[in-house]
């Protein structure tokens, strides 16, 4: 597992950050490809209350850095979750799951927002930047796919406008 000092990137390469990244997506291919094998379809995304719990989970347990190191800021405030209805077990677990995941690539995920210009050049809330960073994640996860929802899922504001800002 990567140590948090070795999440920083402000000095070092891209070189060795398309290293960690590829690591990533390999890893990854492993365990989709043996998820598929069992007859499971592909990865087609979360359902928004998943994204805004797995938002709040990344926010009370993300790395901090050090102010002058501060490229992505993040609130202070949690989002609010659409209903206390929809946080049942597997909600929660999934959302656990996509908050940890993001957590261990934090500094590759915050990395490439900036180096694609999506921080700071967008007028994004701070608020916003632990939703943005897992579904990154998840986004990378499913190799960029667009996300498949059928028309009686819940649809949150926030989400509709991250994942809009991450497919331009």
């Amino acid at each position: 597992m990567l140590e948090p000092s070795e999440l920083q990137f402000p000095n070092e390469s891209n070189a060795e950050e398309l290293s960690q990244l590829a690591c990533l997506a390999l890893s990854d291919d492993e365990v989709s490809s043996e998820q598929d094998a069992g007859g499971t379809p592909d990865k087609t995304g979360y359902p928004d209350p998943v994204y805004v719990m797995a938002a709040n989970v990344f926010q009370g347990i993300r790395v901090e850095t050090s102010p002058e190191k501060v490229l992505i800021k993040y609130g202070k405030e949690p989002l609010r979750p659409l209903s206390s209805g929809s946080e049942d077990g597997s909600f929660q677990h999934l959302a656990y799951e996509l908050a940890f995941s993001a957590l261990k690539y934090q500094g590759i995920l915050e990395t490439i927002l900036i180096d694609s210009c999506i921080f700071p050049s967008t007028t994004i809330p701070d608020h916003l930047s632990s939703l943005i960073i897992v579904m990154l994640y998840d986004f990378q996860d499913r190799k960029f796919q667009a996300r498949l929802l059928s028309d009686n899922k819940q649809c949150i504001v926030e989400v509709q406008e991250v994942e809009n800002i991450l497919n331009r």
